[in-house]
């Protein structure tokens, strides 16, 4: 196919999809989308947060997902959470997150900024599995 976007390209004829097609093209590609429940929940998890200048950790992020092996944060796991918060309009980033108390840098996933600040997000378990757990706000200790 690219070969032929090439070709067509030398020739000066135009290769891009026509504009009328786009709805046409779009639903070809959900028939051959594979289906990641991994990526899924993670964009059902990260929608229950501001649309703007949050951070979650990638640990709290895979609790709330409800992957608490360390073994499977990686390979495809690792993969499938990173294509979520992508489709959520997240980005992976390491750093340390405001309000965090520890030292050093570690993965987190960021929404869009708007703002200078950031709110970190951490995530609470629930207490038994018939409920959910809850993201709240890291309130920030002031400094002196």
């Amino acid at each position: 196919m690219w070969a032929e976007a090439v070709q067509l390209e030398k020739e000066g004829e135009p290769h891009n999809i026509p504009e009328e097609l786009y709805s046409a093209a779009e639903e070809v590609a959900k028939h051959h989308t594979v289906h990641d429940p991994i990526a899924e929940r993670v964009i059902r998890e990260l929608s229950k947060l501001p649309k703007t200048d949050a951070v979650v950790t990638a640990n709290d992020l895979y609790e709330a997902i409800n992957i608490t092996d360390p073994t499977r944060q990686f390979g495809q796991a690792g993969r499938s959470v990173a294509a979520g918060a992508r489709r959520a309009n997240w980005q992976s980033k390491l750093m340390r997150p405001p309000g965090m108390k520890f030292s050093g840098s570690v993965r987190c996933y960021v929404a869009p900024r708007k703002k200078a600040r950031l709110t970190a997000y951490e995530f609470t378990p629930p207490a038994d599995k018939s409920s959910a757990g809850t993201w709240e706000a890291v309130e920030l200790e002031e400094t002196l």
